[in-house]
């Protein structure tokens, strides 16, 4: 599954820092299985000078409760 969003410099820096420890979320990550349609979500013109454009890939095992968020 992709996500395709705009976070701010800060926060990627956190998930870059973070990267292969468990990060918990607040809120749900509305997904997609079309990388094409998530990159455009996260290339949309912003609002905000100071976010960064964001894809991740999550890779998903239907049968745990966890998913796996590599940043892309």
């Amino acid at each position: 599954l992709y996500r395709g969003m705009k976070l701010s410099k800060d926060l990627v820096d956190t998930f870059d820092a973070n990267t292969g420890k468990l990060v918990c979320s607040c809120g749900y990550f509305m997904c997609s299985k079309s990388r094409n349609i998530e990159l455009q979500f996260a290339t949309s013109a912003g609002y905000r000078a100071d976010l960064v454009s964001v894809l991740f890939k999550i890779d998903f095992d239907g049968s745990a409760r966890f998913a796996d968020v590599l940043l892309e």
